[in-house]
């Protein structure tokens, strides 16, 4: 065996740097041949004092240094830095490393040992040995008749108690049947009691499966348990993935690539089954038309049954059927992305639940115009609300925005209204137009009958040749129908579609340019009126709530009353709903739920006594404002009935 002697050895900074090498067996005889080991004391040895001690135990101290000095100094006599070694490098890592590996490895064979040995002894429960999985189709067609097997089995030694299984099934998940009978009341759960060692089945579930296509689902089974030695319950769960990957339907959309802002445009939508004796479908279809911009409703044949806007309700789907939707874009971004889709529900759900059967869409931009054009109808450009009896005043501003001459202008105005008896609703006997364009009418619907206002050079003579920057305005009005006129509870339409375009010469061809629509709801012809009977200082108040167009809904009339006066609920004669009094505000509210076309009238009246009249009073009560919502329409109606003077 040899000693390493570390040498020390200059740096390129002048720095010592040690090193080790091998120390000669001639070297290792020199320092022990210097260092004197005492014999072993026996019990006649002889003991020096403790000084004599001392004195040669520093003796031989000062050898060894002398002797360590001798071995350790550097060349020219001086000693190393004990701080700075360069040690070799050595395996002492890797072998460390190596020897815990084994160990681990040996241990972990030692556990596994002993867990297999003795969880598998008698009486022993093992987790693992409860066997529970479901397997079906991953991949199904939109309502596809599936069919999923649930397997069980205790595959150890001792009784499993108390075992049941339950399947959590997706939510468009249909259940038919299944070759075990579930609990009563359920279609889902099945209560099995006692499995010895080896026993075990299977469940065969069938149904139909609903659902969004391409959305994934899942089925969860639970098979809840009690181990015969433990006194609680365990859970064994098992999933299958599915996906609704295609329907048995086509959708098809065709349409226009190209379509003008305000121009009518028609929509053809197509659905064709698909042949496949498996699949049922819902009790309830729709297919519903999104254009997904400003769009304005003309026509659609055949006519809306669906709940929702621009759709249809199909009760059967056995052949091909094609729909067709006529409207016009006002406004919105390029290119607009207009879709299709086909929903179904089943009985007990509400449209909002349905799943998308199919889809489909089709892109389009909107062509650039040489026109501005601008409609204006009872002084908005919006949506409104108007009621039998109101006039449609209707404004079409002009303006040529080219650098180039327009020529051979011919302006259509177009009124799309309810009609009974292929008469429309408006009043066109009473219709003021000052150019006097030519009208005439065509009947689009059972339901909705369009008037036509045409003008040309022969009516306007600006129409011959419009400038760059020249503009001009058209202006119409058309009364409304009253319910002396007509019985307007016939009508099942209720709105008014009131549209614009302009044909032109320019550069030698013809260009057509449109205007946004505008629809006007018709709500009911509901009226109020307030009346006073005085009768000295009692004033005898009623107030009349007409109505004969549409049922109304959530009715509520408020007013406040004024002065020194004496007022009692108790006389107030109520003939529908109910009337809440606040004393210190002196506010009065009645409220009604319901008012059907049945009655078309409801009278109440109510009398207020004046204690003592205040000079500077002039009002008995406020206005009266009324509210109510129009069943058939869905808008609120607001009137505003007059005050009560003194």
């Amino acid at each position: 065996m040899s000693r390493k002697k570390i040498v020390p050895q200059k740096n390129g900074s002048g720095e010592h740097i040690f090193s080790s090498k091998p120390l000669v067996a001639d070297d290792v005889g020199a320092v022990l041949s210097n260092v004197s080991i005492p014999a072993t004391p026996t019990k006649h040895t002889t003991y020096r004092t403790r000084k004599e001690h001392e004195s040669q135990r520093n003796a031989k101290t000062k050898t060894l240094d002398l002797e360590l000095t001798h071995i350790y100094e550097n060349e020219d006599g001086s000693l190393p830095d004990m701080k700075s070694f360069e040690i070799q490098k050595g395996g002492r890592f890797l072998r460390a490393l190596l020897t815990v590996v084994i160990s681990v490895g040996f241990l972990g064979g030692v556990v596994w040992f002993g867990y297999t040995k003795f969880q598998h002894q008698d009486g022993a429960f093992v987790e693992n040995d409860v066997i529970l999985s479901i397997g079906g189709e991953r991949d199904v067609r939109y309502a596809e008749a599936v069919t999923y097997r649930v397997r069980f089995k205790n595959a150890q030694l001792i009784s499993l108690t108390s075992a049941t299984i339950e399947v959590r099934y997706p939510s468009g998940f249909v259940f038919t049947t299944s070759s075990l009978r579930p609990d009563l009341g359920t279609d889902n759960i099945w209560t099995l009691g006692q499995l010895n060692n080896g026993d075990g089945a299977f469940i065969d579930i069938s149904g139909n499966l609903y659902g969004n296509v391409g959305e994934g689902q899942s089925f969860r089974v639970f098979l809840t348990y009690t181990p015969s030695n433990f006194s609680s319950s365990f859970q064994k769960v098992a999933t299958q993935e599915t996906q609704i990957v295609s329907a048995p339907v086509r959708l098809a959309l065709h349409g226009p690539s190209d379509v003008g802002q305000g121009v009518a445009s028609t929509f053809d939508i197509t659905v064709t089954p698909l042949a496949n004796e498996e699949v049922m479908f819902p009790t309830h279809l729709a297919l519903v038309f999104e254009p997904n911009a400003p769009y304005v409703l003309q026509t659609m044949n055949p006519e809306s049954t669906g709940v929702a806007d621009r759709s249809w309700n199909i009760s059967v789907l056995t052949e091909e059927t094609t729909y067709h939707i006529t409207g016009a874009f006002a406004g919105g971004e390029s290119p607009v992305s207009v879709e299709a889709t086909l929903l179904g529900w089943q009985e007990g759900q509400e449209q909002s639940d349905a799943y998308i059967i199919a889809t489909t869409s089709k892109d389009i931009v909107f062509a650039e115009q040489n026109l501005s054009i601008g409609l204006v109808v009872n002084g908005s450009q919006q949506d409104i609300t108007v009621q039998p009896g109101e006039r449609i005043n209707a404004t079409l501003n002009i303006k040529n925005t080219t650098e180039e001459q327009l020529t051979d202008v011919r302006v259509r105005m177009l009124f799309d209204a309810p009609s009974l008896d292929n008469r429309s609703i408006l009043y066109w006997q009473g219709i003021e137009d000052s150019a006097d364009g030519i009208i005439v009418g065509e009947q689009l619907s059972g339901t909705v009958r369009r008037g036509q206002i045409t003008w040309s050079a022969q009516n306007i003579s600006a129409l011959s040749t419009l400038d760059p920057g020249e503009s001009i305005s058209i202006d119409v009005s058309l009364p409304i129908k009253t319910k002396e006129q007509v019985d307007l509870a016939k009508f099942e339409a209720y709105d008014i579609t009131v549209a614009s375009d302009i044909q032109y010469d320019i550069a030698g061809e013809k260009e057509i340019t449109a205007a946004v629509p505008l629809v006007m709801s018709i709500n009911s012809d509901t009226t109020f009126e307030v009346r006073d009977e005085i009768s000295e200082s009692t004033h005898i108040i009623t107030w009349l709530l007409s109505n004969s167009f549409h049922p109304l809904k959530d009715i509520e009339a408020k007013v406040d009353l004024y002065g020194n006066i004496d007022f009692d609920p108790a006389d107030v004669t109520v003939p529908a709903g109910t009337i809440a009094y606040n004393k210190e505000e002196q506010n009065l509210v009645w409220k009604v739920d319901t008012m059907p076309v049945s009655v078309d009238v409801l009278a109440l009246q109510f009398p207020i006594v004046l204690l003592k009249k205040n000079p500077s009073q002039t009002q008995l009560t406020s206005k009266i404002t009324v509210t109510a919502t129009d069943t058939i329409t869905g808008k609120q109606i607001l009137l505003i009935g007059d005050d009560v003077g003194l």
